[in-house]
């Protein structure tokens, strides 16, 4: 189960990067110009949230698992 919210932590981080690289680099602005930028930062949000909630739930499956 471990693995499990590791990869979904590691696809959030992407998400993460992808939205950096598509706001705050020139390569990225010429891709995604004008309401296009929209795609980016609403990766990145998303991949924010997902990082989030992945990693809290490793946290508490640790704790959890401890208790057994």
């Amino acid at each position: 189960m471990k693995v499990t919210f590791l990869v979904i932590a590691l696809c959030g981080v992407l998400a993460v990067l992808f939205g950096v690289w598509g706001l705050n680099t020139p390569q990225g602005n010429r891709h995604f110009d004008e309401m296009d930028g929209l795609i980016p930062f609403f990766v990145g949000v998303a991949g924010t949230i997902v990082t989030f909630v992945a990693v809290l739930l490793l946290v508490l499956g640790f704790f959890v698992g401890k208790d057994k």
